[in-house]
């Protein structure tokens, strides 16, 4: 079993949204991120409806949009042109949003076209 962690990729978006929080929550949200492995990424729920190729990990009051290249490599690149991953690349994360919780439920709807890498 290897448990090695994934490499992860971070969007502007996400950036823009981790320097709103705290030293320590910006610090606790890195440190969980860069410890995801293969196993873990795989058992984390997709969303559902229009972005079902999130995956969603909580973290405390906030939520992390995912992607796992190996898994929506083909269908990530259709919708967003996404250039980051190749196909001989494809054991890496890409955290895409943070969102606190409240907000997130209360606009349940995500413009794929406002990411930024």
């Amino acid at each position: 079993m290897n448990l090695r962690p994934l490499n992860v990729k971070r969007t502007l978006n996400f950036d823009e949204a981790l320097s709103e929080l705290s030293k320590k929550e910006k610090t606790s949200v890195l440190y969980n991120l860069e410890r995801i492995t293969k196993e873990d990424i795989i058992r984390f729920p997709n969303f559902r409806s229009d972005i079902s190729h999130f995956k969603k990990y909580d973290f405390g009051d906030y939520r992390i949009f995912l992607v796992y290249c190996s898994e929506c490599f083909h269908k990530f690149n259709s919708i967003l042109g996404c250039t980051i991953c190749d196909e001989d690349q494809l054991e890496r994360i890409i955290a895409v949003y943070l969102q606190p919780r409240k907000k997130l439920y209360r606009h349940n709807k995500i413009d794929l076209s406002k990411i930024r890498f």
